[in-house]
């Protein structure tokens, strides 16, 4: 049964890693023969499109260069410029006559129902067959809203109720004269829609759609059928009238290209996948029984048989692996040699640690029983001394728990400081209400503070006259605890203290002779914290010769060990 599962998934696995690829280069094939079909076809439509689109601008020109001329005639400025332009003169029917016999001069005049020339002043000039049917006020009216911007490109309601063009393509330009182009008037033209119907239609576009836009998307022409079925769409623009014409094409030669494209990229994958899976038949045979192998030795490693592994043949990545197998089994079995040695030790390492810690409890019952006597026999003072040396003793000799809270580690350190007190005849000044409650929780390394005071009081307040002050601190910073120690006694110089701090974080501090072992002390002191609490943790020394020392130590803050199991 494994023989057939581990046969079937390679021959899958040689099936897939060919098939993928050939499906991928007939998607391929595929996409290149629709793109270009597709970059052909939009070549050929949009040639025909631009063609229609010149005749478009080409009408649009005509009626530019109508305007221009009006624009230019000087009769028309003279009359722009009179105060009333309503009075009928020689010079308004002089003006007539030139508009009328430019206007029919032009080819455009053929599309153009009403043309209407309106001053400021009340000029009214007016040419074509539907011009006399138009009120003045209304076609002002309805040409308010257009400027200069927005001359072409109004699809509007014929004015003229008798005409049988419904609508018509609405023209406007402002007639300007003088300083600064001041506006005098306008020009107002109605064109037939045939303007443009006629030109697209003479433009070669069978077999599709064709809709001309204008700038506000308003259909002004339509030429041809939609077709049925899926369409292409295609669109040019005018950069003189942001007018567009827009080519709606079916896609019946491209979908014969697709289905043409289809049927070849299947015949191709059908005989990619029967080669494939006549070689994957033979292929997976030659690796069936060498990995066979390598699974009957896992099994026996597995079981815990080490001497009875097969060596296999066939592809070297195969011998490898079966090689690697057999060194993993010799290096278990060593493993599993050495676990029991190291067993066997630790037993024997408890068995010694019960035994030294009887003396050390003798010595502590001792001196219990030393301050019940002093008490007894009212000296308070020795009693009270006794009291915290067992203090001490009793946390020496605790196993378990090697990490305490902050709160006990300071109790310990208040019995620690009471005896050296006691020593050197009150000369400690001692306080420690600069380390807040908030902190009291914080889990700390059993005796990290007392070398510290230690080193503080044997080198530092020794041989200094005087009371000295020894004062504890504590606060918190980002994710880390700050605890220090700050001492007024001799202090160093700043060489002793590059020296010390060389010595403590290149590990190289062993002998403990620096500063009579004041080096070895804080070494020791670093070295536990970082077992403890990770490589994170640090510790500063600041010193000024005469003045003190001060000693900063950090920590993780509580939840927030770098280490795995810092805590255990």
């Amino acid at each position: 049964m494994q023989k057939y599962t581990l046969k079937r998934q390679l021959l899958l696995c040689f099936v897939l890693g060919a098939l993928i690829p050939a499906i991928i280069a007939v998607s391929f094939y595929f996409v290149s023969v629709q793109a270009q079909t597709t970059e052909w076809m939009e070549q050929q439509e949009l040639q025909g499109l631009e063609h229609a689109l010149e005749l478009v601008e080409y009408q649009t020109t005509q009626m530019e260069d109508l305007f221009y001329w009006i624009q230019n005639n000087e009769t028309l400025n003279n009359m722009l410029n009179q105060e009333d332009g309503r009075q009928y003169s020689q010079e308004h029917y002089l003006l007539k006559n030139q508009i009328q016999e430019e206007f029919y001069r032009r080819m455009i005049s053929q599309y153009i129902l009403s043309l209407f020339i309106v001053g400021e002043n009340g000029l009214d000039v007016r040419m074509g067959v539907e011009a006399p049917l138009i009120d003045r006020m209304e076609l002002i009216a309805q040409t308010a809203s257009r400027t200069d911007d927005t001359n072409w490109g109004a699809l509007s309601s014929n004015l003229c109720s008798f005409s049988n063009h419904r609508r018509v393509v609405l023209y406007v330009r402002d007639l300007t004269s003088g300083a600064g182009d001041q506006e005098k008037g306008r020009v107002i033209a109605l064109l037939s829609p045939a303007v443009f119907n006629d030109v697209i239609g003479a433009a070669d576009l069978n077999d599709k759609q064709v809709l001309l836009r204008n700038a506000e998307g308003d259909i002004l022409s339509v030429q041809g059928v939609m077709q049925e079925g899926r369409k292409m769409q295609y669109n040019v623009q005018s950069t003189a009238t942001s007018w567009s014409l827009e080519a709606h094409v079916s896609t019946e030669l491209l979908q014969m290209q697709q289905k043409s494209a289809w049927v070849i990229g299947s015949m191709l994958v059908g005989i990619v996948l029967l080669v494939i899976v006549v070689s994957g038949i033979l292929l997976t045979d030659r690796f069936i029984q060498p990995l066979q192998t390598v699974i009957e030795n896992v099994d026996r490693l597995s079981e815990g048989d080490f001497e009875h592994s097969q060596k296999v043949g066939g592809a070297y990545e195969i011998m490898r692996l079966n090689r690697h197998i057999l060194d993993m089994g010799i290096s278990l079995q060593k493993l599993m040699r050495e676990q029991i040695i190291q067993e066997r030790e630790r037993k024997k390492v408890e068995l010694n640690v019960l035994q030294t810690q009887m003396n050390p409890h003798f010595l502590y019952n001792t001196l219990n029983s030393m301050r019940l006597m002093a008490g007894m026999q009212g000296k308070s003072g020795i009693a009270s001394m006794l009291e915290k040396l067992g203090k001490l003793l009793r946390a020496n000799l605790a196993v378990e728990g090697m990490e305490i809270p902050l709160s006990t580690e300071l109790e310990l350190l208040d019995s620690y400081v009471y005896i050296q007190n006691i020593r050197m005849n009150g000369k400690i000044r001692y306080t420690r209400e600069g380390v807040p409650a908030t902190l009291m929780s914080q889990q700390i390394a059993k005796f990290t503070l007392q070398p510290i005071v230690e080193n503080a009081i044997l080198h530092g307040m020794n041989g200094k006259d005087g009371k000295c002050d020894l004062q504890i601190s504590g606060w918190e910073q980002g994710r880390f605890v700050y605890l220090s120690v700050r001492d007024t006694g001799k202090g160093m110089q700043a060489e002793q203290v590059d020296q010390l701090l060389q010595c403590l974080y290149s590990k190289q501090n062993t002998s403990g002779k620096e500063e009579g072992g004041n080096g070895i002390a804080l070494s020791n002191v670093l070295q536990r914290l970082q077992l403890y609490f990770g490589p994170s943790c640090g510790l500063k020394i600041e010193s000024e010769w005469g003045k003190g020392t001060v000693v900063t130590l950090w920590i993780p803050r509580k939840g927030d060990l770098d280490v795995p199991g810092a805590n255990s």
